[in-house]
């Protein structure tokens, strides 16, 4: 069997062997469903050819359609509010004036989407008449109910229809035997050094994630120190500046002392290439997460991220945006092991970040979203729809 794929930026690289060559979520999901259905099945996988003869995207981004296509196709949107995605970010001057304030966002985005629309009305009218009028996409993989319910709203602002076209709701996975096997070697990082080296204490609470604005860092780290919880638990802020995003990177810079620590991964003196510098970014992610108290993602929007899981898997606790699929998929244990907060309306307190009733979670994550399971379940979709 046969299967095209192309994944966001040609984030990956195939060859004798595979491996991303940019960490971000599309990509982890693609090189994890991808390394582990080569390793187990008789599957040849190929990327975005000159012949564009693929069958699955492995995101979503509406130019792509506008290209001179002639094949059908299946897709993931890895999406949870695409509006968001490309309408908020620190290019607006209205945006950076009035970032704390949650009525003038919502206003904010509402005529941004009108201008979103209009400024894309090509794409979308390609997206419509030359893959959805004619059947070439036949089928689309979401990450969760709630990604599918946020994905449709999304075409119907866009006066766009699917109703005939396939929906499968399959979880992100976890390559947990990846995770196992990093976590046992310490060939790829000495933590212990690294940890004296940047002066990161004993007992701290993690951010892992892009500094861009869509991670809401900024603002929860003024609540956070405003609030006093610095005091408690010293926050640690691991993560990378974007270049879209220069503005936002230095003002985090600015506010980040007493008790609050940023590392910035694009800063560090490392000298690692393709895939060991790879496995030390995972490795070093992995290590923040094992030592930290708990984990927060106080995104604006965030899709079935990979941070979260890997802290349920590494049982520690998660403070996560409620525009998440995590209250969705894990609503048994919100308020054990899970605490929910409002982006638009940070209101921290100490009690927030008190987990007296967590429930180990890493078995739970292994059984119900390994790489394994979810894997096999992408091979299903595309045996159905690629052939034999």
């Amino acid at each position: 069997m046969k299967v095209g794929f192309s994944v966001s930026y040609n984030a990956l690289f195939i060859g004798d062997d595979v491996y991303p060559l940019r960490i971000a979520g599309d990509v982890l999901q693609t090189y994890w469903i991808i390394k582990y259905l080569r390793k187990n099945f008789d599957i040849e996988f190929g990327g975005l050819s000159p012949k564009n003869d693929i069958n699955h995207l492995f995101f979503f981004f509406l130019s792509f359609f506008s290209s001179e296509l002639d094949f059908s196709i299946g897709f993931n949107p890895n999406f949870y509010n695409f509006l968001y995605y490309n309408i908020y970010n620190s290019s607006s001057l209205f945006v950076r004036l009035f970032s704390g304030n949650s009525v003038f966002r919502r206003v904010f985005l509402f005529f941004d989407t009108l201008k979103f629309i209009k400024k894309n009305r090509i794409f979308i009218y390609n997206f419509k008449e030359k893959f959805l009028k004619k059947g070439r996409i036949k089928y689309i993989i979401v990450n969760s109910e709630t990604e599918k319910r946020e994905f449709l709203n999304f075409l119907s602002l866009l006066n766009l229809d699917v109703g005939n076209i396939d929906f499968y709701v399959i979880y992100n996975p976890i390559d947990y035997e990846e995770i196992d096997y990093l976590m046992n070697n310490s060939s790829y990082l000495d933590f212990k050094d690294f940890r004296r080296i940047y002066g990161i204490p004993e007992s701290y609470a993690l951010f892992i994630g892009r500094f861009d604005r869509i991670k809401n860092i900024n603002n929860f780290v003024v609540e956070y120190k405003k609030k006093k919880i610095n005091k408690e638990f010293p926050l640690v802020i691991l993560g990378s500046d974007q270049e879209y995003d220069q503005q936002y990177y230095n003002t985090l810079t600015e506010i980040s002392n007493n008790g609050v620590i940023l590392i910035n991964v694009n800063r560090l003196n490392v000298s690692y290439n393709g895939k060991d510098r790879y496995f030390f970014l995972r490795k070093l992610s992995l290590e923040f997460i094992k030592n930290s108290l708990f984990v927060v993602l106080p995104s604006l929007v965030e899709s079935f991220g990979f941070v979260g899981l890997e802290a349920m898997y590494m049982n520690k606790p998660l403070v996560i945006t409620k525009n998440s699929p995590y209250g969705e998929i894990f609503h048994e244990y919100v308020g054990k092991s899970i605490k929910l907060i409002d982006p638009l309306n940070l209101n921290l307190s100490l009690n927030l970040f008190s987990f007296d009733k967590y429930i180990f979670m890493n078995e739970y994550v292994r059984n119900n979203f390994g790489i394994d399971k979810i894997a096999y379940k992408y091979l299903e979709v595309w045996k159905k729809y690629a052939g034999n």
